[in-house]
């Protein structure tokens, strides 16, 4: 079994559900921290973005993103096609530890 990075989110109800974080990038517009997530159980419900505010310890806040902000609409989703882009150019790569890197070799593992 492959080790992910997981965020588990807590809902106003109480219930708790288990993400995989794709990637976290701090945004250039506005400096602040995004988690990009995926419900690897719901292959429909998409990817997820939300704020993140570091508290310590691994502890944070998430919170929604600012619906009005355009530009960072905009970055948020250039960055998550360069994402899906680095993803499939290493499709056709075996997926060793330099994989879609500079320290990538080639290999035909």
């Amino acid at each position: 079994m492959e080790n992910r990075n997981t965020i588990t989110l807590t809902f106003e109800d109480g219930s708790e559900k288990e993400f995989i974080i794709l990637f976290t990038h701090q945004a250039e517009c506005d400096g602040k921290n995004y988690v990009f997530i995926l419900d690897d159980n719901d292959e429909e419900a998409g990817v997820g973005v939300l704020e993140y505010i570091e508290k310590g310890d691994g502890q944070g806040d998430i919170l929604p993103v600012n619906d009005d902000n355009e530009a960072l609409w905009e970055e948020l989703s250039e960055v998550f096609e360069a994402y899906q882009n680095e993803m499939e150019s290493m499709d056709s790569c075996a997926g060793c530890p330099g994989a879609g890197s500079s320290e990538c070799d080639g290999c035909a593992k």
